[in-house]
């Protein structure tokens, strides 16, 4: 029987090194862990972390990356939204999406403990997303890299994750 979190957390990394596949927050239901704890069991070429300090300056980049997917997944919904990711600005405790657009609304930049830059098959194909989870380890929201007309991750957003990622190692972020 499985009872103590570092148990849990051992069966997941023993399951997640035979197969990754699959939505991370019901596999963190599951095995009665966070968000956190799931990311963190993957192989480790499949993510890296920044601290949450890394929030203002990655929304600021992805405001010129083009059209991603934006999911906010909670045990009662999963929205999805397809669209460029407005630039904002912090204002009364909030970072705020700027203008008329469709993607608003206003998130506790200083509730962000962790950035992680994520690539890892889902549902036999490859993704790659920018997950901002909480003080308790758990998602608060996730942007994908959007995909070509083939279906394939766009290449030039790959590019941009992986030398925002760069910049951001450097900087000890």
């Amino acid at each position: 029987m499985v009872d103590t979190l570092e148990q849990r957390v051992e069966v997941l990394r023993q399951r997640l090194a035979f197969n990754s596949d699959g939505s991370l927050e019901t596999i963190a239901a599951e095995c009665q862990c966070t968000l956190y704890d799931v990311v963190t069991c993957l192989p480790s070429e499949c993510w890296q972390r920044f601290d949450g300090r890394a929030f203002i300056p990655v929304m600021a980049d992805l405001a010129h990356w083009g059209e991603m997917t934006v999911i906010v997944h909670t045990s009662d919904v999963i929205v999805e939204v397809s669209s460029t990711i407005p630039e904002g600005k912090m204002g009364r405790g909030f970072f705020n999406p700027a203008g008329a657009h469709p993607l608003g609304g206003h998130l506790r930049a200083d509730h962000c403990r962790d950035v992680i830059f994520l690539t890892r098959p889902f549902n036999n194909r490859q993704t790659a997303s920018i997950v901002f989870l909480n003080h308790e380890g758990e998602s608060m929201f996730k942007v994908f890299v959007g995909r070509d007309a083939d279906g394939e991750l766009r290449q030039d957003q790959l590019e941009r994750m992986r030398k925002l990622a760069e910049r951001l190692h450097k900087e000890g972020v």
